[in-house]
């Protein structure tokens, strides 16, 4: 019972973290990324703590399917 809930937490925090990380980087998402005059780096909401929040969200939801 208790990995069902771990599991299941994972993966929920995993799918949400991939939404924000993706709505955060709206228009700037790209399968490949350039830099454009007048970017900036993103430091505001999941990527204020977390460098590649997409990454960790897709390691968290593998982590939860794993256990």
């Amino acid at each position: 019972m208790l990995f069902k809930i771990l599991k299941s937490t994972f993966v929920v925090i995993g799918v949400l973290m991939r939404i924000l990380g993706v709505l955060q980087l709206g228009r700037n998402l790209s399968p490949s990324p350039t830099l454009v005059a007048g970017d900036s780096l993103i430091q505001t909401g999941p990527y204020k703590c977390i460098k590649h929040p997409i990454y960790t969200s897709i390691l968290l939801i593998f982590l939860g399917y794993g256990l």
